[in-house]
């Protein structure tokens, strides 16, 4: 069993995962954009919702704070991606110059 690892790959993966959090941001501007409801446009079951169990209030709250952790985990994930993928770059390189001294010198 062998363990291969791509650098290329995993700097592609992070620049996903950056752009899934953008996607985040964009998703929480729609959200607080189309899906608030003014005081005046509740109706009455709305408002006793919003009184007793927190009603779209309470589910904007959690949508908000849902999309606001995904956020932060996408973006912490990029960040360790890319750093993993310059850890790979760097080890490939020592390893390759590791190996390469141990070859007699070319005559030119």
């Amino acid at each position: 069993m062998t363990f291969q690892v791509e650098p290329g790959d995993l700097n592609a993966f992070s620049k996903q995962l950056g752009r899934a959090a953008d996607d985040t941001n964009q998703a929480l501007e729609y959200v607080r954009r189309q899906c608030s409801i003014g005081v005046f446009d509740k109706g009455p079951v709305s408002a006793i919702a919003s009184i007793f169990g927190g009603g779209h209030d309470g589910v904007m709250e959690n949508v908000e704070s849902m999309l606001k952790k995904l956020h932060r985990i996408l973006e912490s994930s990029q960040g360790e991606m890319a750093r993993s993928a310059s850890f790979y770059e760097r080890t490939d390189r020592q390893q390759a110059s590791k190996i390469d001294s141990t070859y007699p010198a070319s005559k030119r």
